[in-house]
């Protein structure tokens, strides 16, 4: 399966287990790193195809991952219960949507687990794939509408906050300072403004907080 299709639903996972955003990108890490062994795609084809599935994809690296990454965050357990269930989904998705066997134990066990021998590749990659693919985005567009976050806050928040907004708030404010639809909210005041108000994209300040203005008046109006 997809890296990005891990990543959304390592995502998901995270948003409705962790409210810290950087304790989010942990648990987004933790299902998406098993794939780190494709980076011997660009040493050694035949080195991939060796190591593909094996150490990356074994609860005996899961697990220290999760205690690691729990370590280093502030919401300890959830981290930890979050990064297990990013892993462990990442690989059911695996077992599900791909023929590659699946070394639950690796180094200390050759046991392999895999869904190939009642799964047609067809229904793997052409069935399964795209049908997990369309839900995970589908779940994330609603939780972009209901919470006001979208996966690009792994990369900023700034840019998270800027994409989301020209998404849902033409459809759900007005601008703070006239009848117009927002676009976007500044960082300092907290308003809904629309283009003309916003005083600066990059700094994410609307024109009274550019000018120091105070940050009393009237708020966003809902539709």
């Amino acid at each position: 399966m997809s890296p990005i299709v891990h990543g959304m639903i390592a995502w998901i996972v995270a948003v409705l287990l962790i409210k810290d955003v950087k304790d989010r990108r942990l648990v987004v890490i933790a299902g998406v790193i098993p794939d780190i062994d494709a980076i011997l795609l660009l040493v050694n084809e035949e080195l991939f195809y060796e190591y593909h599935h094996t150490i990356g994809h074994s609860f005996l690296f899961g697990i220290p991952l999760a205690l690691l990454f729990s370590a280093k965050a502030k919401q300890r357990f959830p981290v930890f219960f979050g990064c297990m269930a990013a892993f462990s989904l990442h690989i059911l998705a695996d077992y599900f949507g791909s023929n590659w066997p699946i070394p639950l134990l690796y180094p200390l066990s050759s046991i392999e687990v895999s869904s190939a021998g009642y799964l047609s590749y067809y229904t793997m990659y052409s069935i399964i794939n795209p049908l997990t693919a369309i839900v995970s985005m589908l779940t994330i567009f609603l939780i972009i509408w209901m919470k006001e976050i979208s996966p690009f806050e792994f990369i900023s928040q700034k840019l998270d906050r800027r994409l989301v907004g020209l998404y849902t708030y033409p459809l759900k404010y007005r601008c703070g300072r006239c009848p117009t639809l927002a676009l976007f909210s500044c960082d300092r005041c907290s308003r809904k403004i629309c283009w003309e108000h916003m005083g600066s994209v990059w700094k994410g300040m609307c024109v009274e907080c550019m000018k120091g203005g105070d940050e009393t008046g009237p708020k966003e109006k809902e539709l």
